[in-house]
């Protein structure tokens, strides 16, 4: 299929004062339709492919039934062209030739060309984009610079709190290593001298002392008992006594000596110079500390206070810039959506064709893009019409067309209906031919074909003689997936008398359930609260998607395409020679109608 784009068909619809007259929606429908050279279908609905066979009594293409569209119901016309207004529409399908394996056929075999780049209209630049983004980053830059003499005050501050805190834990751990150097120096002072070895030799010469004068009292023993012996024997005993009293003074001195020994270690103090100069050099590096600590503290205070006052004096200037850059970035994002740097994938099977849902198997996964979607078209913008509000609810659920708000035909000048997206899929007349011909110069139907014509030929009365039947056979079709309705109003939607509510259709057959509110505020007020409040019709959904003061706009979106045109050709088959008449006529050719019939 083919799909249009926003460069979007529109028809403006009239509403308001003066008489509209019946039939001139679908009349002005048709006509704006056959300027693009394609066959209306009104209203649009999804039960319209490619092979589908219509059956007129009259010629579709002839004079009598563009007279009939062109002019209002009942103005001066013949009988045949009011007969032909009154059955335009009327026709219900004859038959479908089935044509789906010949549009998979050739489809498979036509281009289908990469995607384009969601960043595509980079290409040919966005002055409008780049304007609002060079604004948002200027913007930017601003409320950076006014943010900058914060930012270095929260820098200034951090380090001077890690400053602080590394001063802390210094100025601990000097506290702690003073405080060991103390335990030392109090532990060296309180300790004795060792005199151990002086006792020790104290108690041997004492020892050496009793041994001597032991020695003595026996010596002097064996003198007192020898006065009656030899003289020999009184000598050597008073030599024996000598020299024990000789070896007792000696022991007696080795005494004395170790006692005042004993008593000069006793005198002797541990030495703690080393100590207390260490203790000396530790207190003042806590002192150093501290002071450092002290700094550190003055210096985290004096950032704390300089960061309070520049945020002080710079917060309101950033909050002004912010709205400014808010809304910068608010310009910038509505230019990107409205279509600067968006672009949507169109709809598409992931595993089957859409010519007849069977899945595409894997050795054909490369023809994918070329059968798993319907191709794009893009309709230009065309003319406006005029029709009554009613008229419109053909297109529009009146559900929708409310709005929720009694708005009178005298509340609203036009009404404008877009095409915002279509597609489309064909096949070939030479396809076509090949089904409903068995000669090479398309005049002998297919008898299959043939007995169908015949049947149709007597459900048509009232024809000319002779009785022609012509019949219309569809080999491209339109869709649409959206149709976006804008409604304006004489001045703007003003106050009102009474608001109605909608709610979603009932399932029960009651019909359209409201909630009355006879508030005195605006109309638009009423619209503006049910702004985005999507509202749920039957195959799809309808939105109010923008408002002003004298517009509203509204979307409704189809859960499946909707036929809205279709092309193809016309065969025209006598009645009753069961014979096929004159040449073919292609049915919604480029030339628009009104024109082709001048040029015949």
């Amino acid at each position: 299929m083919k799909k249009l784009f926003p460069v979007a068909l529109s028809i403006s619809l009239l509403s308001g004062c003066g008489t509209i007259d019946r039939g001139h929606v679908q009349r002005e429908w048709s006509n704006t339709f056959r300027e693009l050279g394609i066959v209306p279908l009104f209203p649009p609905r999804e039960d319209v492919y490619v092979g589908d066979v219509y059956a007129y009594s009259f010629d579709p293409n002839g004079e009598d039934a563009e007279a009939a569209m062109k002019d209002a119901w009942y103005d001066p016309l013949s009988t045949d062209q009011k007969k032909i207004q009154r059955l335009i529409g009327m026709n219900s399908r004859l038959t479908h030739i089935d044509l789906e394996e010949d549009a998979l056929t050739e489809y498979k075999k036509r281009p289908s060309f990469p995607q384009t780049s969601s960043d595509y209209n980079d290409i040919a630049g966005n002055p409008a984009l780049a304007a609002a983004e060079e604004n948002v980053l200027k913007e930017s830059a601003l409320v950076t610079s006014l943010e900058a003499p914060i930012t270095a005050a929260k820098v200034a501050l951090k380090e001077s709190e890690d400053k602080l805190l590394a001063a802390t834990r210094s100025n601990d751990d000097a506290a702690k290593t003073v405080a060991a150097a103390e335990a030392k120096l109090t532990e060296g002072k309180a300790r004795t001298v060792d005199t151990s070895k002086e006792k020790a030799l104290l108690t041997t010469a004492k020892a050496e002392q009793r041994d001597a004068f032991d020695a003595v009292s026996a010596a002097q023993y064996k003198v007192d008992t020898s006065s009656n012996s030899p003289q020999p024997v009184k000598d050597a005993a008073a030599l024996e006594l000598q020299t024990a009293k000789r070896a007792l003074s000696l022991a007696d001195l080795k005494v004395t000596r170790a006692n005042e020994d004993l008593t000069a270690r006793s005198a002797e103090k541990v030495d703690t110079t080393d100590l207390e100069s260490d203790l000396a050099t530790k207190k003042k590096d806590k002192d150093d500390k501290a002071a450092a600590l002290i700094a550190a503290t003055r210096k985290k205070e004096d950032d704390a206070t300089a960061l309070t006052q520049v945020t002080a004096t710079q917060t309101p200037r950033i909050a002004a810039e912010q709205v400014k850059l808010e809304k910068a970035k608010a310009i910038q994002q509505a230019i990107a959506e409205a279509g600067a740097k968006m672009l949507y994938n169109q709809p598409h099977d992931e595993t089957a064709d859409v010519f007849n849902g069977k899945a595409i198997p894997d050795q054909e996964k490369l023809l994918k893009p070329r059968i798993n979607r319907l191709r794009l078209v893009a309709f230009p913008e065309f003319s406006t019409v005029s029709v009554t509000s009613g008229g419109l609810s053909a297109l529009v659920p009146v559900e929708a067309l409310n709005l929720g708000v009694n708005i009178s035909a005298s509340d609203v000048k036009t009404v404008s209906v877009k095409i915002p997206a279509a597609e489309s899929y064909s096949v070939s007349l030479d396809s076509a031919l090949s089904k409903i011909f068995i000669d090479n110069k398309n005049t002998q139907l297919n008898p299959t074909i043939e007995n169908t014509f015949a049947w149709a030929s007597p459900q048509y009365p009232g024809a000319k003689s002779p009785r022609y039947v012509y019949l219309r056979v569809i080999t491209e079709v339109y869709y649409a997936r959206a149709m976006d309705v804008g409604i304006f109003a004489t001045t703007t939607f003003g106050a009102r008398g009474s608001v109605q509510t909608p709610i979603a259709p009932a399932t029960s057959g009651e019909g359209l359930k409201v909630n009355s509110n006879p508030s005195s505020t605006s109309q638009m007020d009423d619209i503006l609260h049910n702004i985005s409040q999507s509202q749920s019709v039957p195959g799809g959904s309808v939105q109010i998607v923008s408002q002003n003061a004298s517009s509203i706009g509204i979307r409704r979106v189809f859960d499946r395409p909707i036929a809205i045109g279709f092309r193809g050709l016309i065969i025209t088959f006598d009645a009753d020679s069961r014979k096929v008449v004159g040449s073919l006529a292609v049915d919604g050719s480029s030339t628009p109608t009104f024109m082709r019939n001048n040029l015949q």
